[in-house]
């Protein structure tokens, strides 16, 4: 009896280290595959953040170039109408504003596209974020009166003052855009098919 209670513990351990070597590769495999598949996922999305980052930085590009010219000479904006019209040609672009002491200076209304109460609170958020950071913010998306979204970018403007040296805030530059035309190059699509 004692040589085959002794088989039985042979093949119960030799069961038992069997299975744990099976759930063990097992294992190994789940995770060889989770990896794989967290990395292919972490690829996409810096591409992905790249690609809306890379947009971004053109939309800032027009902020800036309206910043810049409104520097160049403060008291002069005849030449905002034509530039307004030309950004506002382009499917992305649904309005181009400059601002100053709280006061449309140049560009259209957005009444039409936003509620005005939402966008007064949005241009004071924005205006605060973009004057403390020195850099151009974006907020979005924002729900506009047709049911689409946006995308609002604000760039503070300074102006020199020549008696105290220093730059002082004039106002800020505003670009709202259509988020679906915003994010035209970026293939979310692309996230769903890989399990994201």
């Amino acid at each position: 009896m004692s040589d085959k209670r002794r088989e039985r513990r042979i093949l119960l351990q030799v069961f038992a280290v069997t299975l744990l070597a099976v759930l063990l590769v097992f294992f190994l495999a789940e995770k060889i595959v989770y990896d794989g598949q967290r990395s292919r996922v972490q690829t996409m999305v810096t591409t992905y953040a790249r690609q809306i980052e890379q947009t971004g930085d053109y939309e800032l590009r027009r902020l800036q170039i309206v910043t810049d010219m409104v520097r160049t000479d403060p008291q002069d904006l005849s030449w905002f109408a034509r530039a307004a019209g030309e950004m506002q040609n382009q499917p992305d672009v649904l309005s181009l504003q400059i601002w100053r002491n709280d006061r449309l200076a140049a560009g259209q209304s957005v009444d039409h596209l936003v509620a005005p109460a939402q966008w007064q609170q949005l241009l004071n958020d924005g205006a605060g974020t973009a004057m403390q950071s020195g850099e151009a913010v974006f907020y979005g998306p924002i729900q506009l009166a047709d049911g689409s979204l946006g995308i609002l970018g604000i760039q503070g403007i300074y102006g020199y003052d020549a008696k105290s040296s220093v730059f002082t805030p004039w106002g800020i530059s505003v670009l709202l855009l259509r988020e679906d035309a915003f994010l035209r190059h970026v293939d979310f699509g692309a996230l769903k098919l890989a399990g994201v």
